[in-house]
């Protein structure tokens, strides 16, 4: 989840995700729009819809394999052209993967959509803070149904999963941020109180024991 620019013009995220995950982005440009000829108001009742996990694989093989030969090119007319390609196939995937919402339902993905974002800012104004379900509700200033709801929408997953992601992260930048602290405290810190628990957890999410991770910033 993403969070908001700093005081000093920074950018702060809170990510619940390994620190190996990237995401790629292919933006349209307005020139790209225009040549189109898309009506962009007409775009905003458009939701993407999840993509199956076989078409998934399909479009990561694809997108990647567009990317790396665009990376490799130095001729700036091939380098056009595969961008052309790429966008106006990106173009397809989208007209075809969105749904038209109708009033009612945009109004509720609008709810949903502003409901994370009081998330998203609390998270980046507070990461060192935890919370519960029903604290996390408040926040949002939403019932408990309603932000399970906007959590299954736009996260993919329940407000318990992402608050337990959430705390594994907090006490990774705890380990990597000190040295004079054990595992079983900071767990603690985290509320994480059976100490093999949570190293399977983090490890599954990092890939590392958090003794590696302490052990490395010492």
């Amino acid at each position: 989840m993403g969070g908001k620019p700093a005081g000093n013009g920074e950018s702060r995220n809170t990510w619940i995700t390994p620190i190996n995950y990237r995401e790629v982005a292919v933006v349209f440009g307005p020139q790209f729009v225009q040549r189109q000829g898309l009506d962009i108001a007409k775009l905003e009742g458009l939701f993407m819809a999840p993509l199956t996990c076989r078409q998934n694989a399909l479009f990561t093989r694809w997108l990647s394999g567009t990317l790396t030969r665009l990376s490799a090119l130095t001729d700036p007319i091939s380098r056009d052209a595969l961008t052309q390609q790429l966008l106006d196939d990106c173009l397809f995937i989208l007209d075809n993967a969105c749904v038209c919402l109708d009033r009612s339902s945009l109004q509720k993905r609008s709810e949903e959509r502003r409901l994370m974002a009081r998330i998203g800012e609390w998270a980046a104004d507070a990461p060192d803070e935890t919370a519960n379900l029903l604290e996390l509700a408040q926040i949002a200033g939403v019932p408990l149904r309603q932000l399970q709801q906007g959590f299954k929408t736009y996260t993919g997953i329940s407000p318990a999963q992402w608050l337990r992601l959430r705390r594994l992260n907090g006490a990774r930048r705890e380990l990597l941020s000190t040295t004079d602290t054990t595992v079983a405290e900071v767990a603690m810190n985290w509320s994480f109180w059976h100490l093999g628990r949570f190293s399977n957890s983090y490890r599954a999410l990092f890939q590392e024991l958090p003794s590696e991770t302490l052990k490395r910033s010492s």
